[in-house]
């Protein structure tokens, strides 16, 4: 897929707020093409016909098996797939600091498995590289977890232990600079500094089907955040 071709107009924007310099310090000997505002913002309320995911020119299952159904989403089918099972955004956002959340309608937790429903961002465009949460939900406990995926191979940075959510609930994952923070229903629940992964500015969907049925999604959001000049 192509990117946006404006892309570059809109990161000089971000530069200038974020540093509070002029654009032009940016060019470096190249054309003066202005700059774009830097936020964007793409909401998916998955109200279309039941289709896989990934039939969407505006999202790649990089593990296959969604599914939107009733006009919602539906995490891979398949019992003991790739973990974490990530669908990618296309939609390019214009800086690498932002966030990605979904509604989680519905997931079954029992003492031993679990869905790990998640939000991922510094999703790179080409390679599993990005950080995601998940929420672990089992029987009386919630393991929340973010972690680092490179190359397809995850890393635990940061955990916590805290009560089961009440469905439906809002998941948000966010990252500014280096500052990792996961969301549920508009609380903070953990937070962390990792270095790793500097860029990508794509976000997305994890699961795991741990067991014989599958997490349920809504309301995906992914948007810049907004950048205060330093």
């Amino acid at each position: 897929k192509l990117g946006d071709p404006e892309q570059h107009r809109r990161n000089l924007d971000y530069l200038v707020q974020k540093y509070g310099v002029p654009y032009t310090d940016f060019l470096g000997g190249l054309p003066d093409e202005g700059r774009l505002p830097h936020r964007t913002i793409f909401p998916d309320n998955f109200n279309r016909a039941d289709e896989a995911l990934g039939v969407s020119v505006n999202w790649t299952e990089l593990d296959g098996g969604w599914a939107i159904v009733a006009n919602q989403l539906q995490g891979p089918t398949t019992a003991g797939a790739t973990f974490p099972a990530i669908a990618r955004c296309d939609v390019a956002l214009s800086s690498p600091d932002h966030y990605a959340q979904i509604d989680v309608v519905s997931d079954a937790p029992d003492s031993s498995a679990s869905h790990l429903p998640g939000t991922a961002v510094r999703v790179a465009a080409a390679t599993e590289d990005y950080y995601h949460c998940d929420s672990r939900e089992l029987t009386g406990s919630n393991d929340l977890n973010i972690r680092k995926v490179v190359a397809g191979v995850f890393t635990i940075l940061f955990g916590t232990d805290q009560p089961n959510p009440t469905f439906p609930y809002t998941l948000k994952t966010q990252i500014n600079d280096s500052n990792l923070e996961v969301f549920i229903a508009a609380i903070s629940r953990l937070a962390g500094v990792d270095t790793a992964i500097t860029t990508g500015i794509r976000t997305g969907i994890t699961n795991h089907n741990a067991a014989s049925t599958t997490g349920t999604f809504d309301n995906f959001v992914e948007s810049d955040l907004d950048v205060q000049a330093r």
